[in-house]
C-alpha cells in the first residue's frame, strides 16, 4: 500500500508506519520489516513499547530497554528514514508536530530512488551490508 502511494505521489506526500515491539519478535524480523518500509519508500517511523491494555488484549512478551530502542532508532535513521521516534512511551502520534510537512520540507535529501534502502545525504553510503542489532550493542 504504502508503495503505491509513493508512486502515484512521489516525494509530494509523506507516507509514516508505526511498529510496536515487545509482542516476541526477533531481532531478524524487525529488521526485516525496517527494510521491507524502507523500500516501500517509508518516509517516517515510530518503535514504541507493546504495553497490554487488558486482560483481553495479548500480553507483553518482552519489555524493550529504552537503550535498545535508542539502538533502533539509530538502525532506522541508518535506513534512511526521514524522522524516527523510537522509545517505550512513544506511540503513532508521538510529537507529530515534529515530523510535519513544513519541518520535512526543510530537509535536503534528495528522493529516494526504486530498491534502494535509504537516502543520500543523510549518512555514509548503505551498501546493502547491516549489522545485526544484536552485535551493535
Amino acid at each position: 500500500m504504502l508503495r503505491k502511494v509513493k508512486a502515484k505521489r512521489g516525494d509530494t506526500l509523506y507516507t509514516k508506519s508505526g511498529l510496536m515491539l515487545g509482542l516476541g519478535e526477533t531481532e531478524d524480523e524487525l529488521r526485516t520489516a525496517l527494510e521491507d518500509l524502507r523500500r516501500a519508500n517509508c518516509d517516517l517511523l515510530t518503535l514504541g513499547q507493546y504495553l497490554q491494555p487488558t486482560l483481553k488484549h495479548l500480553p507483553s512478551v518482552e519489555f524493550i530497554p529504552p537503550l535498545k530502542f535508542d539502538e533502533y532508532g539509530q538502525r532506522a535513521r541508518q535506513l534512511g528514514f526521514l524522522h524516527v521516534a523510537s522509545g517505550p512511551m512513544v506511540r503513532s502520534s508521538y510529537h507529530a508536530d515534529d515530523f510535519s510537512p513544513a519541518t520535512l520540507s526543510r530537509q535536503s535529501d534528495p528522493p529516494l530512488k526504486e530498491g534502494s534502502l535509504r537516502r543520500g545525504g543523510a549518512g555514509p553510503p548503505f551498501d546493502g551490508a547491516l549489522v545485526p542489532l544484536a552485535a551493535a550493542s
